[in-house]
């Protein structure tokens, strides 16, 4: 089962146990009571960037254009993900109407089909914690960046993905993002590391 109910607090320290117990440098240091990502970036355990989660879901094997997990058409397929269907009307008022994915809450991980790059459960399931703080990009026909992490400062995290709480297509568009604070029943993570 994927974890959830973890803070990104949480989140990022199993990513510094894990790197410590494998020999890496950690990817985050102590500021106060807080972690926070060390600049640069080390080849250590942490959570993906935002650019990197998009890059993962979207890319179908040629370029990044995918528009949803499944490819960029509707309707859904069947048991393609684990989104709020039938099985969730008691969890949630917005369900996917005639939608059936087997899981009433969170599914156990790769239950459904890995995307072109071999990733599980990149649009639903659970979501998931991006390294980077929550902004508002203003975007104009100038604006360049690579691999953007986001606002140094901020108490919100990005999270990515969808979970078995999301009834609505327009949220399961793999472009869609949010903000979170604090740990809920569906939202876990993903680790990601740099190559040496």
């Amino acid at each position: 089962q994927p974890a959830v109910r973890v803070s990104w607090q949480d989140a990022v320290a199993f990513c510094n146990w894990l790197s410590d117990r494998d020999k890496l440098p950690p990817a985050y240091e102590r500021h106060g009571d807080r972690l926070e990502l060390i600049d640069p970036v080390t080849t250590g355990y942490r959570l993906p960037t935002e650019a990197e989660w998009e890059f993962a879901a979207r890319n179908d094997g040629k370029q990044a254009t995918r528009k949803y997990s499944w490819g960029s058409d509707l309707p859904l397929p069947a048991r393609f993900g684990n989104w709020a269907d039938a099985s969730a009307i008691y969890l949630t008022p917005v369900t996917i109407t005639g939608y059936d994915d087997g899981y009433r809450v969170a599914a156990p991980v790769g239950s459904f089909p890995a995307n072109p790059l071999g990733f599980y459960d990149m649009g639903g399931n659970v979501f998931e914690w991006m390294t980077d703080r929550y902004s508002i990009y203003v975007v104009g026909p100038d604006y360049v960046s690579t691999d953007p992490v986001g606002p140094r400062a901020g108490e919100s995290y990005v999270i990515r993905g969808a979970s078995w709480l999301t009834g609505r297509i327009p949220d399961l568009r793999l472009a869609a993002r949010d903000s979170a604070i604090s740990a809920r029943p569906d939202l876990g993570f993903r680790i990601a590391r740099y190559a040496e």
